[in-house]
């Protein structure tokens, strides 16, 4: 179960056209049977934060096992996302 999305996830995706936004919304219903399906890798040097492609956007989230729960910490653009954001990811 999805339980936060970021602001500037959810800003990003709604900045996206109706198509992309539904491809978006299936994978995020998508992650609660199995939230490793698709091309999906854990971040180095981060504990329970894992990246998945999707066209050429990247959804970055965080998996909390003892609630099994998601947050969804950032989606944009590959080139948008720098190593310094992704290594401010908590």
């Amino acid at each position: 179960m999805i339980r936060k999305i970021s602001n500037s996830a959810r800003k990003n995706i709604e900045d996206l056209d109706y198509e992309d936004q539904q491809k978006i919304i299936a994978r995020l219903e998508s992650f609660q049977e199995n939230p490793f399906k698709g091309e999906v890798k854990k971040v180095k040097g981060k504990e329970n934060i894992f990246r998945e492609k999707i066209d050429d956007n990247r959804l970055y989230f965080r998996i909390i096992p003892e609630s099994k729960t998601i947050d969804i910490l950032l989606y944009d653009y590959r080139g948008r996302i720098k190593k310094k954001t992704i290594q401010r990811l908590k």
